[in-house]
């Protein structure tokens, strides 16, 4: 999925992806779901206050699915770059970002170094521990020294615990289930996560707390902010 694809400078058109669930689901819908149909778990407004980037910085939305983030960013923030392993929802959040005031370019077609990255609900869609820390490494090259990565995801909670008894015959790793939806999700916890941040990230804060899914169930998340160590 998303961790085959190392360098993301290359043109959308010309990454050859492999059969993906998630990127065939985007791909399908992308166009007839508005905003509100396809609501995010995650409480954006809260992510955008975990750390906000200063005047005229560089972001990238890595995973940007529909564009949900442009409703909470400082408006004088200097650029910001879209990425989705969908192309359809790509286009989407580019016409989203464009409504609320920013001059939203795909990062496929920029050669600069960011000052920030937004990550959140995308790690929990990777199969497998090393193809997600490899994620990591390289969102990691596409900072600046110094620059920052906010990081929103699921974690391990007792509803973990019941997904895996619903989704037993899909469990393809610990804490990793597909959904009735024909999508993965991956639940982290702080061992984890700990493993995936270092050596790349030093963490500069990290809060568990709850999140409501899509369906009404109560689940633990983590929202990380961290530097990157170059």
């Amino acid at each position: 999925m998303l961790q085959l694809i190392d360098n993301l400078r290359t043109p959308l058109s010309s990454i050859k992806l492999p059969i993906c669930s998630l990127a065939n689901r985007w791909n399908l819908y992308a166009w007839k779901m508005t905003a509100s149909k396809f609501s995010s778990t995650f409480d954006l407004g809260h992510l955008a206050e975990a750390y906000e980037p200063d005047a005229a910085s560089s972001v990238v939305d890595y995973g940007c699915g529909t564009g949900r983030l442009s409703d909470y960013l400082r408006k004088d923030i200097g650029s910001v770059a879209l990425f989705d392993v969908s192309r359809n929802a790509e286009l989407l959040a580019k016409e989203r970002y464009a409504s609320a005031g920013f001059a939203a370019s795909s990062l496929c077609e920029s050669s600069l170094l960011f000052d920030t990255c937004y990550l959140v609900g995308v790690l929990s869609s990777v199969i497998g521990a090393h193809n997600r820390k490899r994620q990591l490494v390289s969102i990691g090259r596409l900072l600046k020294p110094g620059g920052y990565i906010v990081f929103g995801d699921f974690g391990r909670s007792d509803f973990s615990d019941r997904y895996r008894r619903i989704y037993q015959k899909s469990w393809v790793e610990p804490r990793t289930y597909m959904t009735k939806g024909s999508y993965y999700i991956h639940h982290f916890d702080m061992k984890e996560l700990n493993w995936l941040f270092e050596p790349i990230f030093e963490v500069v804060e990290h809060v568990e707390h709850k999140v409501t899914s899509v369906n009404g169930n109560s689940l633990n998340a983590h929202t990380i902010v961290a530097r990157v160590k170059r």
